[in-house]
């Protein structure tokens, strides 16, 4: 097939599936039938507001019943971005309809968009009459629709219903809305070909460089995605993407593998939908398995879903039990990092944590040019706030030789306290780290971790909360007597909040047991 202009980088923009015996004029004044003169409208109404390289397709023909489904048409169907389908007693009757909405259904799932774009379907549903929801076709269930027909009043059949007129006053202000939301899905198709344009691939080259690796994101975040790989360029840092060629499923996990050889952090966004299937495994996702492949790979891994999804609306079932993983580390026995937060501080919260692996990879390579202690496994827990005392903790633990490892970082206390509590039964030494964090905070994270002393067995001998500047005052007390202590392990307070070199060295002696 001819490759044709287009807005969405498919043949076709817009397929519309109806069934022929709908296209026929309402009245003997209307020449045309109601189909063409929908189609006319709505490509006038997008030109008007710039769509002018629409490319609809729509079959003209009048098929007979005898003949086998058109491959043509069902070429058509595979080659567009969006379905739009006018709904109706014909259309579910008819076989043809039904194979249409089968195809697109099927291969939209497949492709890299996906069916669902943010909260946005590619299959619009177009109602010529007032059919109840339960008689709809189950490709188009969970959405309401556009309303072409008239009004129902309660308790009428909806049998008395027409097709809108297409002078009528309710004809044009649905034909507003309808073609409001088309644009908006336009505007995601073309958000996607301007991100394929702007793929960066593995350039091996320079490999000094710190290369962040970035998984595939849902549409709802491609903007937010954009943003950060930007922000991480001007700091000077390397960005790497899978390949978009890359996508049947032996292809797809050998070319991430490959891809994550050259990076030093993984990041993943998600939200609360699968993403589109991979080809050659149909119940998997691109997203989910290229977590699951970092997994198997050393390179740190941030994973980060918006505290606005709604949990309880996640589907399927598998992803579901997925994300739920996730959040209570439940998933792998690798050290990751999965924050439930806001896109506000996400930018913020990824530059941090680069700071503090390149901080890390850099001590360690001094490690070996100082005296060291026998190995010692620390759990160091802080708010993003305190990123800079963090940092320095960090650099001092490695002189020692140390083994620094991070609790789940995140703005809100309440969040990841299970993958706080697994990760005590990798240590012996906890520290919270107290400076602009709030009281509530450090109070929150502290009562998971006595929790987990409390009811469950941990290799934890020591609790410190290392207090660093500002000055807090009375307000700032964590009421936490001398020698306390939970289940036999002590609670120690260091409160250095001038930074004293005396305290840090009495600090790291105690760490050490001296």
């Amino acid at each position: 097939m001819r490759k044709m202009e287009s807005v969405t980088n498919f043949d076709y923009d817009i397929f519309i599936s109806y069934a022929h015996d709908d296209n026929t004029p309402m009245t003997v004044l209307h020449s045309e039938g109601w189909v063409k003169m929908f189609r006319k409208s709505l490509k006038h109404d997008l030109k008007r507001v710039g769509e002018k390289k629409i490319n609809i397709w729509w079959d003209k023909r009048t098929l007979d019943k005898n003949e086998f489904f058109d491959s043509k048409i069902e070429e058509g169907v595979k080659n567009s971005a969006i379905m739009l389908c006018i709904n109706s007693p014909n259309y579910q009757q008819s076989d043809y309809c039904a194979k249409e909405l089968e195809i697109f259904y099927t291969k939209a799932k497949k492709e890299k968009e996906g069916l669902k774009m943010g909260h946005k379907s590619r299959i619009v549903n177009v109602n010529l009459f007032g059919m109840p929801f339960k008689d709809w076709p189950e490709e188009l269930e969970g959405r309401e629709g556009f309303r072409f027909h008239e009004e129902i009043e309660e308790g009428e059949d909806w049998r008395s219903s027409n097709p809108l007129r297409f002078d009528s006053t309710p004809f044009i202000k649905e034909m507003t809305s309808l073609r409001i939301s088309i644009c908006k899905l336009l505007d995601d198709f073309k958000n996607i070909t301007k991100e394929k344009e702007e793929t960066i691939y593995v350039d091996t080259e320079n490999e000094d460089v710190f290369t962040v690796y970035f998984g595939d994101a849902p549409d709802s975040l491609s903007s937010t995605r954009k943003m950060i790989m930007s922000s991480l360029q001007k700091k000077g840092y390397k960005v790497i993407l899978n390949s978009s060629e890359a996508k049947e499923s032996i292809v797809h996990e050998q070319a991430t593998q490959e891809i994550l050889s050259h990076a030093n952090l993984a990041i993943h966004l998600l939200d609360q939908y699968t993403g589109p299937e991979i080809s050659g495994d149909s119940e998997n996702w691109y997203r989910k398995k290229q977590i699951e492949i970092a997994f198997d790979s050393p390179v740190p891994q941030l994973i980060w879903m918006s505290s606005q999804n709604n949990f309880e609306e996640i589907e399927p079932k598998e992803y579901k039990d997925f994300i739920n993983g996730l959040e209570q580390g439940s998933i792998n026995d690798k050290e990751y990092e999965f924050i439930i937060g806001n896109k506000g501080t996400l930018t913020k919260e990824i530059l941090d944590f680069v700071e503090v692996l390149i901080a890390k990879k850099e001590a360690l390579k001094k490690t070996n040019e100082v005296d060291s202690h026998e190995e010692l496994d620390i759990l160091l827990d802080y708010n993003v706030e305190d990123k800079q005392y963090a940092m320095e903790l960090q650099q001092t633990f490695d002189k020692y030789n140390f083994i620094t490892h991070y609790a789940p970082l995140g703005q809100d206390p309440t969040k990841n306290r299970k993958i706080l509590q697994s990760r005590m039964n990798e240590v012996k030494k906890l520290v919270f780290l107290y400076g602009k964090s709030s009281k509530e905070w450090i109070e929150s994270r502290i009562t998971a971790a006595t929790n987990k002393l409390l009811f469950d067995e941990s290799p934890v001998e020591n609790i410190y909360v290392y207090r660093t500047p500002p000055q807090k005052g009375a307000d700032g007390d964590l009421g936490i007597k001398e020698n306390a202590n939970v289940n036999g392990v002590p609670i120690n307070v260091i409160n250095n909040e001038e930074l004293n070199s005396l305290l840090l060295d009495k600090f790291i002696n105690s760490l050490k047991g001296e």
